[in-house]
């Protein structure tokens, strides 16, 4: 059965993957690097940390769990040192 409580989490876990997803494309365009290889990227993990999930189920300790909450900390790590819009 559908229940309202899911959908809301749900809509707001995409909403905030599409957010980070977005700035992060924003923030590599800004230093040369075209947006699309961040977003190819970061979708990549996402799947891959999904299927780990799938795999070895979604407790804390699971591998899944793990090597997404790392991705997303390296990543976030990555783009706090990226500089803002280079001028020449």
């Amino acid at each position: 059965m559908f229940n309202m409580g899911k959908f809301t989490l749900i809509f707001t876990a995409v909403l905030l993957l599409w957010i980070y997803c977005n700035t992060g494309a924003m923030r590599c365009r800004d230093i040369g690097i075209k947006g699309r290889y961040f977003v190819i990227l970061w979708m990549s993990i996402v799947v891959i940390g999904q299927v780990m999930i799938r795999i070895w189920g979604a407790d804390c300790d699971s591998p899944g769990t793990r090597f997404t909450a790392g991705m997303t900390i390296l990543t976030a790590f990555f783009l706090a040192l990226t500089p803002g819009k280079i001028t020449n």
